[in-house]
């Protein structure tokens, strides 16, 4: 017996006087199967050497949902997310992140974090950032979001993953979405990774959309596999990086760790710049759903020899 994928069984029987038959049946049927053949004397003559063997496939066709939030209910699910919130934030950013209701709310089925152009301690603007470090982590499988972006210059939303173990970028960062708003048809997608901190690698793919994405809903996702990162945007698979794609003496960090999702929406930064005198506040982030999808967790070997 042999299993050579997550979503169909193979079965070969052969006896001494070498007659041959393969069947297909699903994963959860192949046990029932054996007994209907056993039954049904399919072993003849002689010994028949049975080996059943099930992998998990490196791309499975189908996935299974493990989490989700769907943000139907009257507010932030904290057995699901954290707020992450303060002031100081890398990369020159503008914004303070609050864990106020008028920067991360629910809303008609849809969460919003929004920009607010206020005096806020130290900052001229507030937003929302939450993560679910603190509730759920996966290693590998599929990660996808339904979003509508904000518009304007300085304009700076994001959607991403961090390992647990932190150790930036030795044990790598995975950027399924970043989006400028002053760019509102192209949206990046990057992986960050090195040997250590003085080292840091990225590469990365753009995708340019057919509509802008302030105006209409867009789902953006990643496929992570042991060796490979597939990104989508409406499952169109526009950039991968593969293991081979790294060079010898540079790290590959997305093995073997765990890592968690992040949503936030910054103001300004090295990277989009300030907000100036056509940007409009306040301003949406806007996520429909969040879904995790793994893959089939069947990995086992048996060999059995009847007589």
């Amino acid at each position: 017996f042999f299993c050579n994928d997550t979503a169909t069984t193979e079965i070969y029987t052969r006896s001494l006087v070498g007659s041959v038959r393969c069947v297909q049946e699903t994963d959860a049927e192949y046990m029932g199967l054996i007994k209907r053949m056993l039954m049904k004397g399919c072993i003849l003559i002689g010994m028949l050497a049975i080996t059943v063997m099930m992998r998990r496939s490196k791309h499975p066709t189908e996935w299974k949902l493990v989490w989700a939030d769907e943000f139907d209910g009257e507010e932030l699910d904290l057995d699901k997310w954290s707020y992450d919130y303060g002031e100081n934030w890398f990369h020159n950013e503008l914004q303070a992140y609050t864990n106020e209701t008028r920067n991360v709310y629910l809303k008609d089925g849809f969460l919003y974090l929004k920009a607010i152009k206020e005096k806020y301690k130290s900052k001229n603007y507030t937003s929302g950032r939450i993560f679910t470090k603190y509730t759920a982590s996966w290693m590998y499988g599929r990660f996808e979001a339904r979003m509508k972006m904000p518009s304007g210059q300085g304009m700076w939303p994001a959607f991403w993953m961090l390992p647990v173990w932190l150790d930036w970028p030795k044990y790598g960062e995975i950027d399924i979405m970043e989006y400028l708003g002053h760019l509102p048809t192209t949206q990046y997608s990057t992986c960050h990774y090195a040997n250590d901190y003085f080292k840091l690698n990225s590469k990365g793919g753009v995708y340019k959309t057919p509509k802008m994405m302030n105006e209409t809903f867009y789902v953006f996702a990643v496929e992570w596999f042991e060796e490979e990162l597939r990104f989508f945007v409406d499952n169109i698979n526009f950039f991968t990086l593969h293991k081979a794609d790294i060079k010898q003496g540079e790290l590959w960090p997305f093995k073997g760790i765990p890592y968690y999702i992040i949503l936030n929406f910054a103001v300004g930064g090295n990277w989009p710049g300030p907000p100036d005198n056509t940007s409009v506040f306040p301003q949406d982030f806007i996520v429909d759903y969040v879904r995790v999808y793994s893959q089939q967790q069947f990995h086992f070997e048996t060999s059995l020899t009847l007589k």
